[in-house]
């Protein structure tokens, strides 16, 4: 059982120095004089972790594709219709592929061209306009609650807007599609959240950024799936049976989480390998936590503003400025892809959708064979920052030769598929490089996320404007050089504020980089647990 797990742990405590009987982990540095750490064998337990955390995205990516695919066939000659692109999901991919649904869902829903672009502008605003909030309140009750429990019940609510979704399509019912759309996105976003501090909690300062990687495979894979099966469905069946096998995929990741909680429970401390603590006291770092359940209990929403901003502040500055490249490196990315097709098809390929698809999918299809091993060789050598330095630079020569130039698209999307990934697997889990108290994990993913959100929000409503104002592409392709210069300068800062501040973590390989704050409660706590489960053996 798990007690056998626990059974390989020790608790090494270097106050005055290395103690000659501490076991010390090899993976920690024993000339650090306050290291605390919990020491075990490598295990495989983390490894089915992974498996399940990553089953979780599959059905989750695979879902939100269904209401996404029908986003072809957009006239650009409004900028109304070019906001339907603005609106579009975020995180959820719904950007990416012309879709296989257009004219389909269109003919089923028995809905004119005008009326049924507003109908899509409404489903994607319902996703992704709470959801620029929403993850940082996930991932403050995460924090609170667990994020096995809180995946749950976020995991729920995802089958259930699907469901919603799906049966109101079915119906055509467009006040319920919308409802179910909305109640998806606030499941689906926190999922996200939940299953990245899962994953951080597991591989932390070994296979992170790794660990990472493969989730982000594995979701562009979800994408990937509906992009193909979802056609071949509704050709073989109807619109509604293509939407209910998302509701079917959702069901099977809810399923797996169920199952990932039921094995594995929901104190990670009891299996998380050699975490360490850099002193400090604890009593001063819980009187500073903000919980969700403090807004019962305050007098006023003034005292809990202040619980807030003091929550905020404790942040490092290292962190806000990851938060910032999240803005302005998705921000070059996503909403690109968002006119990719039609800037493809202006320039280069007229009137041959497939071709421009085609050739817009290389990122995703890059990414999805690049994550892992780029995020070993992240785990093995670190470099975080310097990076998202090269990352920003290549995407800013992606958009001046694709602004400025003929060269034929392929070179310049291969490009993009390469900072993609290397900026995926670099990006996020250096957020864990820099929140090195576990109990604030949650929230900073949880806060990064809403930032990305909130961008992916905004910026494609900006280049919708652009686009319109300009009248071509090239002043389109100018703002996003521009957004690339400022990444370049922020990522610089990045560097520049971790050498100085942060002690140069995010340049350190992972089980160098990969350490945690556990309070001093919360290790009598384990060893406590430890003990009792000794005597019941």
């Amino acid at each position: 059982m798990l007690s056998d797990e626990v059974d390989k742990y020790q608790l090494t405590v270097e106050e005055d120095g290395p103690s000659p009987t501490a076991h010390t982990d090899p993976f920690l540095d024993p000339g650090n004089d306050t290291s605390v750490g919990l020491v075990t064998a490598d295990h495989k337990l983390r490894w089915g972790v992974l498996v399940l955390s990553c089953s979780l995205l599959f059905g989750n990516f695979y879902g939100m594709r269904i209401r996404a695919v029908a986003t072809d066939g957009y006239n650009l000659s409004s900028l109304s219709q070019l906001w339907i692109y603005a609106i579009d999901s975020p995180i959820s991919k719904s950007y990416d592929n012309p879709a296989a649904l257009n004219t389909q869902m269109q003919q089923y829903l028995e809905m004119p061209y005008e009326e049924y672009q507003y109908l899509l502008s409404a489903l994607y605003a319902a996703y992704s306009v709470p959801n620029t909030i929403l993850p940082f309140i996930w991932g403050g009750a995460i924090d609170r609650f667990g994020a096995n429990r809180v995946l749950v019940v976020l995991g729920a609510m995802v089958c259930a807007g699907q469901a919603l979704f799906a049966l109101a399509a079915q119906k055509r019912w467009v006040a319920g599609m919308i409802a179910g759309r909305c109640l998806f996105g606030i499941g689906g976003e926190g999922v996200s959240v939940a299953q990245a501090a899962i994953t951080t909690n597991w591989f932390r300062g070994r296979e992170l950024a790794f660990a990472l990687g493969v989730n982000l495979c594995v979701a562009r894979l979800g994408s990937v799936a509906n992009s193909n099966i979802t056609p071949w469905i509704e050709h073989i069946s109807d619109v509604p049976t293509a939407i209910w096998y998302g509701f079917l995929a959702c069901l099977i990741s809810f399923m797996t989480s169920l199952f990932l909680v039921g094995c594995v429970g929901t104190d990670p401390a009891r299996h998380h390998p050699h975490r360490r603590s850099h002193g400090g006291s604890p009593e001063k770092i819980s009187s500073k936590r903000f919980r969700l359940a403090d807004l019962c209990t305050l007098s006023n929403w003034s005292s809990a503003i202040q619980h807030y901003v003091a929550e905020l502040s404790d942040l490092p500055t290292t962190f806000w400025l990851l938060c910032a490249l999240t803005v302005l490196l998705y921000g070059t990315v996503i909403p690109f892809n968002n006119i990719a097709s039609d800037f493809l098809q202006s320039k280069w390929f007229p009137g041959d959708a497939r071709l421009a698809t085609r050739i817009m999918s290389i990122p995703d299809t890059i990414g999805a064979i690049l994550v892992a091993p780029l995020g070993l060789l992240v785990d093995r050598y670190g470099r975080r920052a310097s990076v998202l330095i090269v990352c920003a630079a290549i995407i800013a020569v992606v958009h001046l030769l694709l602004g400025l130039t003929h060269l034929h698209p392929v070179v310049a999307f291969l490009m993009l598929g390469l900072a993609y990934s290397a900026y995926g697997c670099t990006l996020w889990p250096g957020i864990a490089c820099v929140v090195t108290d576990e109990r604030r994990l949650g929230a900073a993913y949880g806060l990064a996320t809403s930032f990305c959100n909130l961008a992916l929000t905004v910026v494609p409503a900006i280049v919708a404007t652009i686009r319109v104002v300009g009248g071509s592409f090239l002043p389109v392709e100018g703002f996003f050089v521009c957004m690339t210069g400022a990444g370049i300068a922020v990522a610089w800062a990045l560097l520049r504020a971790d050498a100085a501040y942060g002690g140069g973590r995010l340049e350190r390989p992972e089980i160098e980089a990969g350490i945690v704050t556990v309070p001093m409660v919360e290790r009598e706590g384990y060893v406590a647990v430890q003990t009792d489960e000794r005597e019941d053996r």
